[in-house]
């Protein structure tokens, strides 16, 4: 049978409806290259088949909407299947035969219908040939350019993912499929290739407690790209590809991008990333480089997205190189390997003396500012400048960052909110986000959909296995059926649904005795036997208009609360927004400027009811906790710490096994920020700024992850009233101040070494922290010297070699850390006073 994807097979056959009498000399024949351009609907059915006559009504009410649209091509072929058990075929359709069976049903048809040949060499066979078993007559193909798609699998979801048969008797719901089908391939994207790099390394081993339920991290990242292959399915392309690149020690991957479709290429996509194992070291460059190098030759829109949990360890490196151009210094983000000369004690300590060494063998520098591939990164529970590498990473590569401490619903969400990045100004977006708990047996939620959104995509997630949900839609008081739509796992669940969701008042024959049964064992009388006419109630359900969504547990006398997570996207074309905030590093009280523009039809929308932006900030800086916070008493081993950790690492390690730690971190404050309508200023009075809002958020006194949720209301002249929702992040670090920052200096005489010491601290106060020491540079004469030690206290200290007191008075020196010049002149002023007094030990 060919298959989803597969290219189909050009034929010629006579059409019924040319045909002046039974000679098949007088019919017009018709190719499938006839309708090149064109997306079409193939259906073949058997002329002995109940249920294909039912499936032609349906046919005829799709060439009703769309006979006069000249994208869209109805055909159906009919031939004819053997009618004895020793399987001898009688004979081609004839023109009398379908005029017979016509008449019997009552049916009048206005779309080509070509007769095929008995089964044996008739081009309904080259179709659906080598199928094993019952073959479920009738079976319809949607055909565009060269590609081909089954009715067996859509980009909309069916039941637990798998493909639905014609022969299950739900002919509505088969041509509610095929509709939305036919609309989605007359107005494609371009394809896209896709890398997915994760980090398997051994600290994704390290369990996590989140309502109650303890697990490493790493199920939850297989449950993420989990749910994100699986909604990736209902959307894409044939030609759109994945590929899978997983580090740890080394960059693991079989090189290959893989289509999306069929279906079956995800579960296999799925089955690689829950077969791998977390353990080792975190060889983020190689994972990150191998990704890029798979998609060099890639002919589509290229994307990676890239998780880790926390910090690289291992050659090729991610990092900012300093390059120098005439004299000027640039600001580059390289993946490169560094040599042991180079390479910061902390990571030669954890990984030895040659700065630990993957097997990538690409060719390096690998410059991403010039790879011209988005990178969109995830960190959860990445801290320090681990967390600021990622964010680097994007930076360059002009993609999105997001992070967040807590793991479950977050690394989720970011994964979604990745998907509809990939999809901006195509039409992917996010309309509801929602995390509540479920104490009762039901709870019911609201969200509002638009009237331009083409579909929409419920997903609902829940924390714990043993404690599964699921969800029911109503709209308008109407129970929405969800039959074949939604896919079920063990954590979580989605239904795509697309608008108009037909459920009309119609009059469709059924034939007496067919359901479950194969044609072949029916006598011919049954074949012929129409139903009495059976009127299937209903309405057209669109989308505008408030929502109800169900949530209940699947086992209602569970008394346990289940923490769930409710996501709702739409794919709305005609609606695109913009949310403009700072794609550079910010430092502690600077202002964070944040801005929306709407677009409906490319035309700004001027009358927005609300344009708000929720900023969640820090209230504690993690570079205070890991300078001052005791550890209080003793911890068992971590899984992942091992004696290599550098002392960073261990320290992090421990503090997050202290609940207060845990707590004070998750701890944040809600600002609200209005933005109002800017363009009317003299200052923003300029070509594009039409329809923007505006605002500046200045609470900024505390370094750390800042979130934004971007909210939206309003109201589009076409597209009705809609809301949106998406989520950003910020980073905001501190920058040491020379005021702020004290530095105290010793000589000791009998080793002929100057030792100073600082705690770099911003202007409010904030230490920057332990994890830094290869940021700090000292130069002797524009030289750099000295070494750098990392106290573990957000102290630091700098040893140089002084031959004697004297050089004190002569020596310059030049202390910076991130850039930031916290000391240049004299060494011995630094160590004793203006006059020159040296400290002795």
């Amino acid at each position: 049978m060919l298959e989803i994807c597969e290219s189909p097979i050009d034929f010629s056959l006579p059409d019924y409806l040319t045909c002046t009498n039974a000679d098949p000399a007088s019919c017009d024949y018709v190719s499938l290259s006839d309708y090149t351009g064109k997306v079409i609907l193939l259906s073949f059915m058997c002329i002995r088949c109940g249920w294909c006559w039912n499936w032609i009504q349906h046919m005829q009410q799709i060439q009703n909407d769309y006979e006069t649209n000249p994208d869209v091509q109805i055909v159906g072929v009919i031939y004819n299947y053997n009618d004895d058990s020793d399987g001898i075929h009688s004979g081609p359709v004839t023109k009398d035969w379908i005029d017979e069976k016509l008449a019997s049903y009552g049916i009048s048809i206005s779309f080509p219908l070509l007769m095929d040949g008995p089964w044996i060499g008739s081009v309904s066979q080259q179709y659906l040939g080598g199928f094993s078993g019952w073959v479920g007559f009738p079976w319809s193909f949607v055909v565009s350019s060269n590609f081909l798609i089954t009715n067996k699998w859509h980009r909309l979801s069916t039941t637990n993912g798998e493909p639905i048969c014609f022969d299950s008797g739900d002919m509505d719901d088969s041509e509610y499929f095929v509709r939305h089908r036919l609309d989605d391939l007359q107005d494609d994207r371009l394809a896209w290739d896709t890398v997915l790099v994760l980090d398997y390394s051994g600290s994704m081993n390290t369990s996590v407690t989140i309502g109650g339920v303890t697990q490493p991290k790493i199920d939850f990242l297989r449950e993420a790209a989990s749910t994100l292959l699986k909604v990736w399915k209902d959307y894409a392309l044939c030609e759109d590809r994945i590929g899978l690149v997983y580090f740890k020690n080394h960059a693991y991957t079989d090189g290959s991008l893989i289509p999306i479709l069929p279906g079956s290429n995800v579960e296999s996509a799925i089955g690689d990333i829950e077969s791998q194992i977390a353990d080792d070291c975190t060889a983020m460059g190689a994972g990150l480089a191998t990704g890029l190098d798979i998609l060099e030759t890639s002919p589509h829109s290229r994307f990676v997205i890239l998780f880790s949990d926390g910090m690289q360890n291992r050659n090729p490196l991610v990092y900012v190189a300093e390059i120098h151009h005439d004299g000027v210094v640039c600001l580059e983000r390289h993946i490169d390997n560094i040599g042991p000369a180079d390479y910061p004690d902390s990571l030669t300590t954890l990984c030895g003396p040659d700065g630990g060494q993957s097997d990538y063998s690409g060719t390096l520098p690998v410059v991403l500012e010039g790879i011209d591939v988005p990178i969109h990164t995830i960190g959860i529970g990445a801290y320090g400048s681990w967390l600021d590498m990622l964010n680097q990473i994007s930076l360059a590569s002009f993609g999105q960052f997001n992070t967040a401490e807590a793991i479950w619903p977050d690394l989720k969400e970011f994964f979604l909110e990745t998907l509809v990045e990939l999809y901006r100004g195509s039409s992917l977006q996010v309309v509801a986000k929602m995390y509540e708990t479920l104490d009762d047996t039901q709870q019911v939620l609201t969200f509002h959909l638009n009237k331009s959104v083409k579909k929409a995509t419920v997903i609902l997630s829940w924390l714990g296995k043993e404690n599964p949900l699921t969800f029911k839609l109503r709209k308008d008081g109407h129970p929405i059926s969800l039959r074949h739509k939604v896919v079920n796992d063990q954590t979580y669940c989605f239904a795509t649904i697309a608008f108009p969701h037909y459920q009309k008042v119609r009059t469709i024959f059924q034939t007496f005795g067919l359901k479950h049964t194969h044609p072949s064992a029916l006598a011919p009388t049954e074949l012929y036997q129409p139903s009495l006419f059976t009127t299937h109630h209903g309405e057209s359900i669109r989308p505008d208009g408030n929502w109800e969504i169900f949530i209940e547990k699947i086992f209602p006398d569970e008394q346990t609360s289940v923490p769930f997570h409710l996501m709702v996207l739409a794919d709305d074309t005609m609606l695109e927004y913009t949310f403009d905030f700072p794609k550079e590093i910010l430092y502690t009280g600077e202002v964070i400027p944040l801005a929306i523009k709407v677009l409906e039809n490319g035309k700004p929308i001027e009358k927005l009811y609300s344009a708000e932006v929720v900023i969640h900030r820090p209230t504690v800086a993690l570079g205070n906790i890991l300078s001052k916070y005791k550890i209080k008493g003793t911890y068992p081993k971590a899984e992942g710490t091992t004696e290599d950790f550098y002392p960073v690492a261990q320290k992090l390690e421990l503090l997050m096994q202290d609940k207060e730690v845990v707590e004070s971190l998750k701890k944040v404050e809600r600002d609200s920020l209005n933005l109002q309508p800017s363009w009317k200023t003299k200052k923003e009075k300029r070509k594009g700024a039409k329809g923007k809002y505006s605002g500046f958020f200045n609470n900024t006194s505390v370094p750390g992850v800042y979130r934004l949720d971007f909210k939206i209301k309003g109201v589009g002249n076409q597209s009705g009233i809609f809301e949106r929702i998406e989520s950003r992040t910020v980073i905001v670090k501190s920058r040491p101040d020379r005021k702020a920052t004290e530095l105290t200096g010793i000589y000791k005489e009998r080793d002929k070494r100057a030792l100073v010491t600082f705690a770099p601290t911003d202007k409010s106060g904030n230490l920057l922290g332990p994890g830094y020491s290869q940021l700090i540079q000292c130069t002797v004469k524009g030289k750099p010297l000295g070494k750098v030690t990392d106290k573990l206290d957000g102290s630091y200290q700098i040893e140089l070699r002084v031959p004697s007191k004297e050089d004190l008075k002569r020596i310059k020196v030049d202390i910076c850390i991130l850039g930031e010049k916290i000391f240049d002149g004299i060494l011995g002023t630094l160590l004793g006073s203006s006059k020159g007094d040296i400290k002795k030990s």
